[in-house]
C-alpha cells in the first residue's frame, strides 16, 4: 500500500455501493483498482507529481458519489467515454486538463492527452501511454514535498452532502453552527458544492444563513440561491468586505446576465461596486 494522503474524498463505499455502481457501468472493476476504491473514494493526493514515462500532476481521483459532478465517476465516465476504447474509464484528471484512464481488464493505466489528435473513429490502445500496471504502482512513483493536510470535517461533511452523516455529527454534539479553519461555516460550504436537501436539513437545524447567499452567488448554483431565499437570505447582506452576494459575481459574467443574478435582481439584490 502507498504512503500518499488523500484529502477531498467521498464518502466511503461498501461492497453493496460498489456492486451497484458495477451494475451500471456493467463491469467489474480489477481487483487492485477495486481494492483501492474501497480504500479511498476518489480525492486529491497529497504527492501528484509523476516523471515518467509521461510528464505530469495528477491533481485528483474520481469517486463514486453524485455529490459532485466534477468528481464523479458517474458523470465522468459518459464524458470520456467518446475518447477511449471501449474497455477504458476515465479515473483520474491532471492539472492540464488531461485524464487517467484504467483498463477494466487487467487494472492497468493510461494517460490520455488533451491535446493530441487520436484517430477520429476511435481511439486506440496503442495511442495512450501506459503509465502502470496498476494503481498502486501509480501512486508509489508519484513524489512531491507538499505536508499531507488535514480533512477538516466540515468540509468533509459539506463535501459528502449527506444528510445521515450530518445528523449522525450533530447527534455526537457537533454544532451546526460552527467554522472551519478556513473561517467558513458548515452553511457556507455546502452551498459551494453540496446537494438543495443537504442545505436545507442544515438549516432545519438551526444553521445561520450569514454568508450562504454569498457562496450559492459565487458558485453561480440557481437552485440553492432559491432555497435560501425561500428561507429569508438577505439579498443585500455585506460580509465584513462590505460586499453584497451580486458582488461575487465576476463582472464578465454580471455583464452578460444569468439566471442568478436575474433572480437576485428581481428580489432587489445590489452591486456595491458598480457595473
Amino acid at each position: 500500500m502507498s504512503n500518499v494522503v488523500f484529502t477531498g474524498s467521498y464518502k466511503p463505499v461498501d461492497e453493496a455501493d460498489l456492486c451497484a455502481f458495477e451494475g451500471w457501468l456493467g463491469s467489474r472493476f480489477p481487483e487492485v483498482y477495486r481494492t483501492f476504491i474501497q480504500r479511498t473514494n476518489g480525492g486529491h493526493p497529497h504527492k501528484h507529481r509523476l516523471r515518467d514515462p509521461c510528464a505530469c500532476y495528477i491533481e485528483g481521483f474520481y469517486a463514486i458519489t453524485k455529490a459532485s459532478d466534477e468528481m464523479s465517476l458517474y458523470t465522468q465516465i459518459p464524458i470520456m467515454r467518446p475518447h477511449l476504447p471501449k474497455f477504458l474509464i476515465a479515473v483520474a484528471f491532471t492539472g492540464s486538463g488531461d485524464r487517467i484512464a484504467l483498463d477494466l481488464r487487467d487494472d492497468h493505466l493510461y494517460h490520455w492527452d488533451h491535446e493530441v489528435e487520436y484517430d477520429a473513429e476511435q481511439t486506440r490502445l496503442e495511442e495512450l501511454t501506459l503509465i502502470a500496471d496498476d494503481i498502486e504502482e501509480l501512486l508509489s512513483r508519484l513524489d512531491g514535498n507538499d505536508a499531507p493536510p488535514a480533512d477538516d470535517e466540515l468540509m468533509k461533511l459539506a463535501r459528502w452532502s449527506d444528510v445521515q452523516e450530518l445528523r449522525k455529527y450533530l447527534a455526537q454534539g457537533g454544532n451546526i453552527n460552527a467554522c472551519s479553519e478556513t473561517g467558513a461555516s458548515l452553511l457556507q460550504h455546502a452551498c459551494h458544492t453540496a446537494s438543495p436537501a443537504f442545505i436545507e436539513e442544515c438549516i432545519k437545524h438551526g444553521a445561520h444563513l450569514n454568508g450562504a447567499l454569498h457562496a450559492a452567488t459565487f458558485s453561480h448554483r440557481l437552485p440553492v440561491v432559491e432555497l435560501l431565499l425561500a428561507y429569508g437570505a438577505n439579498v443585500n447582506e455585506r460580509n465584513a468586505q462590505g460586499r453584497t452576494p451580486l458582488d461575487k459575481v465576476p463582472i464578465n459574467i454580471y455583464r452578460r446576465g444569468s439566471p442568478v443574478i436575474e433572480l437576485l435582481e428581481a428580489r432587489g439584490g445590489k452591486r456595491s461596486l458598480g457595473a
